[in-house]
């Protein structure tokens, strides 16, 4: 086609831009042509506007040069058809013609072109005005590039913030607070909350409430409810206590988040049997309690630091009970409530919330009443904290049933123990690459009413494993380590033998009996060592361990003695049991063993 072959008839020097002329006179076209190349420009030609708009589509040129009567299609109609099919890819159009007349110029640019220039041709404003519209055209594609990049990045977000508020609402589930007797609003500030409401059933029926407001707002501040809502309803489905259940998320919070970010939360637990309430509070604004008989307005405030601010250390078991009568209401609430703005940037306050909450007035209307003075108090100003507001409302009948239909098929009561096994074998390859202590201890806690137990636990499989790995497996001597100077070499070689190890391998068991009032875990530890005699470890744990026994045991027999309530050694040595008793106390708490004389 010959179109085509005027097109591609580009110089090979692909660094300069491409030049389309458009002319139906050959003399034209040719003094055109003589001109852009002298100055680097590369060139094809067509001869009338049809030939043009096929030209553009095959050669894709950087600029222009388009007379106007020609014919077939003139120089108007190509350039709208060439704006058309170029859209935004920004090819700017000179028309080059001997026309001077203002109708014909100005139809030049209505019809779409960007300049003009008229015979005879000056060279130096057709190369100054070329060169403009070259650069008008690289501005523009950069802008055209930046808003499709930006286009990208807020389809990118959308798509983000779409999949997470998925995911957010999965994870924050609410279901069991889902009831006739409660009623909440959450109103976040921005597409993510940094409140935190949540509701679980125990297995014997109990409903447990959590509210709480981390540090700042948005995504920044919601994070932190993935793992504390987790960490909630997986307790809760075991039938752990809130305090517990607040002493987990606390660490877990303490371990993942920044200093400076907390967690101010409550925690409640309400008896489906009685309709009393377990608070644990840190940081909460004052929880407020209705009584139903004298519309009388009691204050709880919160004694505990927010979560996450320390650990354990730091981390207050003590709770507050409230007897609840039914009908009495109790409410729970972030700060965004009661720090709430009007236009004139006074706050709502906890004086307004009592009045709402407190007097003669309908009970039932209490919570919509409420929410429509807050709305009206705010009157369209911009919300600027989250804001969530519970009310429960006291109704032991409807508790009753709620906890009856909860039991069916969700276990036992946490005062209930269970009867389980586990057997574990971990032969030279495991042995170099997997330490079982954690997963072990995991798998203990997970058992209702284990759980305070877990330092005493670990000590104990940790002191049993190590001895049947260092010691029976490696055969490391425990005289290593009675010195600073030779610790450190105990270890180094204690690396040094696993990582050659080829053969060897330990077993555990545990094996858990419930009682009438807790259980007992039963551990044995065997491995593939030579073993050793079991009169070294009478004389360890009677007091006496002389110099040798202390190859064997260091102070690891003497402490598994005293957390035990039985241990012995079956011969030859390379097989111990362990025993270890817990029981309930008369206030629910369950308790260990007693130490063994």
């Amino acid at each position: 086609m010959q179109t085509a072959e005027n097109v591609i008839q580009y110089p090979l020097d692909k660094t300069s831009p491409k030049v389309l002329v458009v002319d139906d006179s050959r003399t034209n076209r040719r003094i055109l042509k003589t001109i852009l190349k002298e100055h680097g420009y590369r060139v094809a030609t067509a001869r009338n506007g049809h030939e043009a708009v096929e030209a553009v589509a095959v050669a894709h040129p950087d600029i222009v040069l388009m007379d106007i009567n020609m014919p077939l299609m003139n120089g108007y109609e190509a350039v709208r058809r060439i704006k058309h099919i170029t859209g935004k890819r920004v090819i700017p159009v000179m028309f080059v013609t001997s026309l001077t007349d203002d109708a014909s110029l100005a139809t030049c640019l209505d019809a779409g072109g960007d300049d003009f220039v008229t015979f005879p041709i000056n060279e130096t404003i057709l190369m100054a005005r070329m060169q403009a519209l070259l650069r008008n055209r690289a501005r523009a594609r950069r802008l055209i590039e930046q808003e499709q990049q930006l286009s990208r990045y807020e389809d990118m977000v959308a798509r983000e913030q779409e999949v997470a508020t998925s995911i957010f609402r999965a994870v924050m589930k609410r279901d069991d607070l889902d009831a006739e007797n409660i009623h909440y609003s959450i109103s976040p500030m921005a597409v993510f909350n940094g409140d935190l409401l949540l509701g679980a059933r125990t297995p014997n029926g109990d409903l447990q409430i959590l509210l709480g407001d981390f540090t700042g707002h948005g995504l920044g501040a919601s994070i932190g409810s993935l793992p504390t809502s987790e960490i909630f309803h997986a307790m809760a489905a075991k039938g752990f206590g809130i305090v517990d259940i607040m002493a987990e998320i606390n660490r877990r919070l303490h371990s993942l988040m920044p200093t400076g970010m907390f967690l101010v939360a409550a925690g409640v637990e309400i008896s489906a049997r009685t309709g009393s309430a377990m608070v644990w509070a840190g940081g909460v604004p004052d929880i407020l309690v209705r009584r139903f008989d004298t519309g009388c307005i009691e204050l709880l405030a919160a004694r505990h630091l927010p979560l996450g601010i320390g650990g354990d250390e730091l981390f207050e078991r003590s709770f507050d009970m409230l007897a609840l009568e039914p009908g009495d209401r109790l409410y729970l609430l972030t700060d965004g409530v009661t720090e709430a703005e009007n236009a004139d940037g006074e706050m709502f306050g906890v004086e307004r919330l009592k009045q709402n909450i407190g007097g003669q007035a309908d009970p039932d209307g209490i919570f919509d009443r409420v929410m429509t003075d807050l709305e009206t108090f705010r009157a369209g100003h911009a919300q600027n904290d989250d804001a969530t507001l519970l009310e429960y409302i006291c109704n032991p009948g409807l508790e009753h049933r709620i906890a009856q239909r909860s039991r069916v098929g969700a276990g036992a009561h946490r005062r209930i123990s269970t009867e389980w096994h586990i057997d574990m074998h971990l032969d030279a390859d495991a042995l170099r690459d997997f330490d079982p202590r954690p997963v072990i201890t995991q798998l203990v806690m997970d058992v209702q009413g284990l759980y305070n137990h877990r330092e005493r636990l670990f000590t104990i499989l940790a002191e049993l494993f190590s001895n049947a790995l260092d010691h029976g497996v490696l055969g490391l001597d425990s005289a290593m380590k009675h010195s600073s100077e030779s610790f450190s070499d105990y270890y180094r070689l204690r690396a040094e033998r696993l990582a050659a190890l080829a053969d060897g391998w330990v077993t555990i068991s545990l094996n858990h009996q419930p009682s009438m009032d807790g259980g007992q875990l039963s551990i044995q530890i065997s491995d593939s060592g030579p073993g050793f005699d079991p009169a070294v470890l009478t004389q360890a744990t009677d007091g006496a361990c002389h110099e040798n026994a202390e190859l064997f045991c260091g102070r690891g027999f003497s402490l598994l003695r005293r957390l035990c309530d039985n241990l012995i050694v079956h011969p030859p040595g390379n097989l111990i049991e362990a025993a270890y008793s817990w029981r309930y106390d008369t206030d629910d708490s369950p308790t260990g063993a007693e130490i063994c004389q």
